[in-house]
């Protein structure tokens, strides 16, 4: 048995259907804020990282009054730091890979100073316009403690100026 033929007045039907789908070429287009990372230390578009990068930009933790790290931590998949009793006993895990207090898994670099005891993993947000979770070893470039990735955060922002 052969497959019935589709009739002309469906073909067109599905063929006008698509061009309506197009956006037209006077229709304005939404585009989203450029941010730039530093997680291989040198500035470059979030896009262009060939890592597991989630930056929580000044304004999105200024909109959400995040106070800590832990406060920004929410915004990072896969990320999870528990607290005890106070904020300094509290340890970081990316995908798993967390921290003790000798033998820290995750560092928070903070304007590219390691913060190498685990009692300053979630330190306050103060005048820090950017936190960077880097997920996955980072050992290449900032050293053994950085097994699960590392938390950066930066006071300065870059611009980019087109040329």
């Amino acid at each position: 048995m052969q497959a019935p033929i589709p009739s002309l007045a469906v073909t067109l039907a599905v063929v006008q259907g698509l061009a309506a789908a197009q956006p037209a070429a006077n229709d304005s287009v939404t585009r989203l804020p450029e941010v730039m990372v530093v997680a291989q230390k040198v500035p470059v578009t979030v896009q262009d990282v060939p890592l597991s990068v989630t930056a929580v930009t000044g304004q999105t933790l200024t909109d959400d009054d995040a106070r800590t790290v832990k406060d920004a931590a929410i915004f990072a998949p896969n990320v999870f730091m528990n607290e005890f009793t106070a904020r300094k006993l509290s340890n970081p895990y990316f995908r798993g890979i967390g921290s003790s207090p000798n033998n820290p898994g995750v560092t928070t670099y903070l304007d590219d100073v390691p913060q190498l005891n685990a009692n300053s993993s979630s330190i306050e947000l103060l005048d820090v316009d950017q936190v960077e979770f880097v997920r996955g070893s980072q050992g290449m470039l900032y050293g053994r403690d950085t097994i699960g990735g590392l938390i950066n955060g930066t006071v300065y922002l870059f611009t980019v100026t087109a040329t």
